[in-house]
């Protein structure tokens, strides 16, 4: 990959907020490829309740990373991560538009992931002889006064976690919190070098539960049970994306926990729970320059005069 000149847009924010709408007129102005950052849209058969861009728009202009995963496939970030990898590489797009709302997907690819660390069996060794020895709360006591900031994120009755932490920090001599910290600065990130820009697009409460009230309807108008009915006959219901939120609450629907009359609610309630989980994520990224509902044209605008800024 010999372009040390890429760029790299990220339109970000919570669902319902409109990212999808602006990303076509960008991505087209830009002549950059749009590249999905959802965690749902990357699923094949889950359209209606995953609001993903349509066969149509997905013909206006090249989309990547969207619809392409089996529903029965477990499919984690760092698989993600890899498949953009592998179409960077493929494609050496001079610029990319990443589009899509879930944040830990953004986050791996924009700063990396936590080293996946495989324990030697000395250590493993290590430990078993040390829990026979002094009992698991040793090892608390250990993990408390070695990285109290990370002991104080665990259970000490969760030994599951706690050992592994141990393990990690034994085995990279690191605390997990210099291992955080250490993600943090991007050490691990995956991305080839490139200049980014990350632009969001929110709305009030009261905007966005309106939005997401419509599109619900729009769902179900559009025969969203029947879809979610289809994926259960096809032996689907146990895929992690029909747990999803909209997903989720159909399937409860279809099996008598929820009445008809309270399925629109339900998904909207759920919806807006997710919203808020995801502006809480977001909120902790200074990187991100905000636009509000309406402001699509100069968040347009602010990409155009950054990349034209960028080439020159």
């Amino acid at each position: 990959m010999s372009n040390p000149h890429r760029q790299y847009v990220f339109i970000v924010g919570p669902t319902a907020s409109g990212k999808s709408a602006v990303a076509l007129p960008l991505a087209q102005k830009l002549s950059a490829p749009i590249i999905n950052t959802d965690s749902i849209q990357i699923y094949k058969d889950i359209n209606i309740g995953s609001a993903k861009p349509s066969y149509a728009e997905m013909k206006l202009h090249p989309h990547y990373l969207f619809d392409f995963v089996d529903l029965n496939t477990t499919y984690t970030a760092a698989d993600y991560v890899t498949s953009v990898q592998d179409l960077l590489w493929k494609e050496n797009f001079d610029k990319a538009l990443f589009v899509g709302g879930s944040g830990f997907y953004i986050q791996a690819l924009q700063k990396g992931m936590f080293p996946n660390v495989k324990t030697p069996l000395e250590v493993k060794t290590e430990l078993e002889a040390w829990i026979d020895r002094e009992g698991f709360q040793s090892l608390w006591d250990w993990l408390k006064q070695v990285d109290p900031t990370a002991a104080n994120k665990l259970s000490p009755n969760d030994h599951y976690r706690v050992r592994r932490a141990v393990e990690i920090m034994k085995t990279q001599d690191l605390t997990l919190t210099q291992l955080r910290e250490e993600v943090a600065t991007g050490k691990y990130a995956p991305l080839p070098p490139h200049q980014r820009l990350n632009l969001g697009l929110r709305a009030d409460k009261d905007q966005l539960r309106e939005r997401v009230r419509v599109r619900t309807q729009k769902m179900l108008d559009l025969g969203f049970v029947g879809e979610v009915e289809h994926l259960i006959q096809e032996g689907y219901e146990h895929s992690s994306a029909l747990q999803s939120v909209g997903y989720k609450e159909v399937q409860m629907f279809l099996g008598g926990e929820i009445a008809k009359q309270d399925l629109f609610e339900r998904i909207v309630t759920s919806t807006m729970q997710l919203i808020k989980k995801q502006m809480t994520w977001f909120s902790r990224d200074p990187s991100i320059e905000w636009f509000e509902l309406g402001c699509e044209q100069e968040l347009i605008e602010r990409a155009m005069t950054w990349s034209k800024g960028t080439s020159s």
